[in-house]
């Protein structure tokens, strides 16, 4: 995986995050009361009004107390559900363990949290050891079985992923589940729309499992990561979701 995956992901985290640096102007800090730049530019991403409460992150609303040419500097507290890497040898696990890789590798200003669980299976090097590259980072592990999480974050969408890790900003899932939040931004990976363009060729439970994963993301995800220009598409019209939600950042060393 290129340094490329790595900056593209930190800079999609930037703009969808609460504590956005100054070059994605429009966007301010989620404490301190603190504007991140002077003028109102265009982000690319112009969703609605966020439903948080007072002290969450404004969009293109400037708070009374903001002083302009102000910027925070609060880390973004950011989850990435990490996993699908217990699948070692498929593409996803891959993509999935470069992306932190690199991105904990670059981003030493931020705090990251690693959501992990798994019935059988154990985290291993180089996440399992992934401290050494950065100390900014926890590592959650649980026990619970994927079939069971799909019932609750799929199906029931209950239990929200800060009950699991503590409160976060943004929420990175993976391409299984999708948990509620309480106050975390959301945003999610998507590798491809097979479920729905060739289910025939594909196990039934993976098909419905993914087909609830994706219908709460088209609902609640602030940015989605397209691996191709292709899945980019298809999301638009297959999912029907809005350009403006969708980001490509390939997979260049795959």
């Amino acid at each position: 995986m290129s340094k490329q995956l790595g900056r593209g992901i930190k800079r999609i985290l930037r703009v969808t995050s609460y504590n956005c640096l100054a070059e994605n102007s429009g966007i301010y800090a989620r404490d301190e009361g603190k504007q991140l730049h002077t003028s109102p530019a265009d982000t690319g991403i112009d969703m609605e009004e966020p439903s948080f409460p007072q002290d969450a992150c404004k969009l293109g609303k400037k708070p009374p107390a903001f002083q302009a040419g102000e910027v925070s500097k609060s880390p973004v507290r950011i989850c990435i559900d990490i996993s699908q890497i217990a699948h070692q040898g498929t593409g996803v696990s891959s993509y999935t363990e470069k992306l932190v890789e690199n991105l904990l590798k670059f981003d030493k200003e931020n705090e990251y949290t690693l959501f992990f669980s798994s019935l059988r299976k154990n985290l291993k090097p180089p996440i399992s050891n992934i401290k050494e590259i950065n100390p900014k980072v926890k590592i959650k592990t649980f026990k619970l079985p994927p079939s069971l999480l799909d019932i609750l974050w799929n199906r029931l969408h209950i239990f929200p992923i800060e009950w699991f890790i503590g409160e976060v900003d943004v929420l990175v899932t993976s391409d299984w589940t999708e948990p509620p939040t309480i106050k975390a931004k959301k945003m999610t990976i998507l590798y491809d729309l097979v479920v729905y363009k060739y289910p025939e060729g594909m196990d039934k439970k993976i098909v419905e499992t993914q087909k609830r994963k994706l219908a709460w993301v088209k609902k609640e995800s602030e940015m989605i990561i397209c691996i191709s220009e292709e899945t980019k598409k298809d999301a638009m019209a297959i999912l029907g979701i809005e350009e403006k939600r969708l980001k490509v950042v390939y997979p260049g060393g795959l």
